[in-house]
């Protein structure tokens, strides 16, 4: 990568200059002001806690800094001003011999430095130049380095989840019909043979709902695993909360929770495959019912908003560059159960992850939930509530065609 110095001395500067020597502040203003075309702004001040007073009014190209300050002394003024000022290009304006402790101001933040009456203003200014354009490199590195880390991260995970879903289709074809003939000869059993044993119909029973849970179990395996293409319409996401709260009224009656509907009207449609958003809401309502005891309460809401609103409030979430302008539609789906212990909240939405494992927990249902809102380029999230319990958001792009 080549420093493109020529173009950006094209650009006046803002600048700022940390001085307590009067003699140096005078040499270096006249060297600065009479380079017109360099210097657009000029500043000074005498101490760390005036320049950075500067700095948070004040947007500069760059600092000239004197490493001791009547109110700081050595590499600590250095890392003072990178703290509060991490984007800010530093030149160290250091004292007649001191190369040794410019080299080191420079590995403690420092772009550049200059050794007090060993410079010219041609010295002066390109170093300035340099420091800036150094500083622009390294925020591009810094930015390409996340970049390549996020890449690299999603090459990972999609291969994961390619393997994932390969061993979970064979798993399910394999299991699914000894499954098929248990739960047979179960149903025979119970409507064609009668005993005296008071635990019969209770082992009966058991057998038939372990067979139906490990049929569940397999049929999210299958959902994660399928590729199908997702087939939408529009629809309105007040109707289809509804519906699905409809098919599990009794789950929370049976527990005493209440459901708060905090719906806005007039939503915008967005264009989902139904039945898939319906497994979605379900199975986030079900893990709310999961983390509440009994008699607590449930709150969804509804929403118009933006993607940068979103970003904001819903927490953290895979964005994937979307525009932060977007409109969207969210549903939020708030508990005051027991929360999500911090250090696993970023990973409930990863297969086979669970926080109920010792309850039979096999940790799909978010995972199938995650990869049904990737596949409508929806987004989901997770946080806890300020108070007690957690929110799940599900947020879909509004349709442009309503």
């Amino acid at each position: 990568m080549t420093l493109s110095v020529e173009n950006n001395q094209q650009k006046p500067l803002t600048l700022l200059i940390a001085e307590d020597n009067p003699v140096d502040t005078r040499l270096l203003e006249s060297m600065l002001k009479n380079m017109a075309h360099i210097v657009k702004d000029l500043d000074t001040a005498g101490t760390v806690s005036e320049a950075l007073q500067f700095i948070g009014q004040k947007s500069y190209d760059a600092i000239i800094l004197d490493l001791n300050l009547p109110d700081s002394a050595g590499i600590d003024t250095v890392t003072q001003i990178s703290r509060i000022a991490p984007e800010l290009p530093i030149v160290v304006n250091t004292g007649a011999n001191e190369e040794e402790m410019g080299l080191k101001a420079v590995a403690a933040g420092a772009e550049d430095f200059l050794v007090k009456g060993m410079y010219t203003a041609y010295i002066l200014s390109k170093t300035i130049y340099y420091a800036i354009e150094r500083k622009r490199i390294e925020a591009e590195l810094k930015s390409a380095y996340t970049a390549l880390q996020e890449a690299q991260e999603h090459l990972i995970e999609a291969e994961k989840m390619k393997v994932v879903g390969g061993l979970a289709t064979g798993i399910a074809h394999e299991v699914k019909n000894p499954l098929s003939t248990i739960l047979y000869g179960v149903t025979y059993l119970s409507d064609h043979v009668k005993s005296d044993n008071k635990n019969f119909d209770t082992v009966v029973n058991n057998i038939r709902e372990a067979t139906q849970r490990a049929d569940n179990i397999i049929m999210d395996l299958l959902d994660f695993a399928a590729l199908k293409e997702v087939e939408t319409k529009l629809v309105n996401i007040n109707d289809l909360i509804d519906k699905s709260l409809s098919l599990i009224s009794f789950q929370f009656e049976k527990k005493l929770i209440k459901i708060k509907k905090e719906y806005t009207k007039n939503l915008p449609n967005i264009s989902v495959d139904s039945n898939r958003i319906d497994q979605v809401i379900l199975n986030v309502l079900l893990n709310a019912e999961h983390a509440i005891d009994k008699n607590g309460a449930i709150v969804i809401k509804t929403f118009a908003s933006t993607m940068a609103e979103a970003k904001n409030t819903c927490g953290t979430f895979d964005g994937r560059n979307t525009d932060n302008s977007q409109a969207v539609v969210i549903i939020q789906i708030q508990d005051d159960g027991c929360g999500i212990e911090a250090d696993k909240l970023k990973h409930i939405f990863e297969p086979f992850f669970t926080t109920k494992r010792a309850k039979g927990g096999v940790g799909l249902g978010l995972s199938v939930v995650k990869n049904i809102m990737d596949r409508h380029d929806a987004f989901i999230s997770a946080k806890n509530n300020d108070t007690t319990g957690a929110t799940i958001s599900l947020i879909f792009k509004a349709s442009e065609d309503q």
